[in-house]
């Protein structure tokens, strides 16, 4: 069952799926509520297609009107999370260029330690959009895991 959240994760990200401070989903929370809600659905309509390149994710698009309802509320639910955060990894930087200059001076974006430097920042002293996309991207909630 791991392998086929693995393969799941690999669909999502290669099929390329691309606020309120509600956290994100991680890939692995993602993918484990739509196998979770979407079982029987996958087992009927996309039985035999091979994962990754998006497939699972273009056969369950394509079978939309047939799946099940918790399915389809799923989806979109993990869809709508999973772009979010895709987004937000993809312009934190040009988001929070003026936190990171004003609480991590002399550290060069890209580099790690700027996301540990604005983790290490208390959230109310940064600006709301930076604020939502350090939420938006996971990174707390992964930081918090550790």
């Amino acid at each position: 069952m791991k392998q086929m959240y693995f393969f799941f994760a690999l669909s999502f990200l290669i099929g390329g799926i691309g606020t309120s401070m509600a956290q994100t989903l991680s890939f692995a929370d993602a993918i484990d509520q739509l196998a979770r809600a979407c079982r029987a659905d996958l087992q009927k309509y996309c039985k035999g297609v091979e994962l990754g390149g998006g497939r699972i994710r273009a056969c369950l698009d394509a079978k939309q009107g047939m799946i099940s309802a918790n399915c389809q509320q799923t989806r979109t639910r993990i869809y709508q999370s999973i772009a979010r955060r895709t987004a937000a990894q993809r312009s934190i930087a040009q988001i929070c260029s003026a936190d990171i200059q004003r609480f991590c001076p002399g550290i060069v974006a890209g580099d790690a330690n700027v996301l540990t430097c604005m983790l290490d920042v208390k959230p109310s002293f940064i600006s709301r959009a930076c604020n939502q996309a350090i939420t938006d991207t996971g990174w707390r909630t992964e930081r918090a895991q550790q």
